[in-house]
């Protein structure tokens, strides 16, 4: 004779999940939201890319700086720069100046095309 297991419906062991589900989710919540930082943290912190991302004017990433990476002899520092006007030169990023620390990238690519001519003498 053999004997038959009976099993929950599926409803009944999502529903017994639940719990757990509830405590690991409590659990993970606050750590995750403990880790954000502030706009400003970010418009000043040792990422100029996250930087670029904040609708906090940075006081350190400003137009001298990319200008800087821009004429740099060192590949990493270029490369920096032109993923910088890679996400600058974005329609979503670009409108309505809404990522002000676009603004130095964007000044040195317009420069880096367009100098200043040189003075006439007289």
């Amino acid at each position: 004779m053999r004997r038959t297991v009976r099993r929950c419906p599926p409803i009944h062991r999502a529903a017994a999940r639940l719990p757990l589900c509830l405590a690991v989710l409590a659990a993970a919540l606050p750590a995750a939201c403990q880790n954000q930082k502030s706009p400003d943290d970010v418009a000043n912190g040792d990422d100029p890319l996250a930087a670029l991302t904040v609708t906090t004017e940075s006081k350190r990433y400003d137009e001298m700086y990319w200008r800087a990476h821009r004429d740099s002899k060192d590949s990493a520092q270029h490369a920096l720069y032109t993923k910088a006007v890679a996400y600058c030169v974005r329609p979503d990023v670009a409108i309505n100046g809404a990522k002000p620390n676009c603004r130095g990238v964007m000044t040195a690519h317009a420069l880096e095309y367009h100098p200043t001519p040189p003075r006439q003498r007289f």
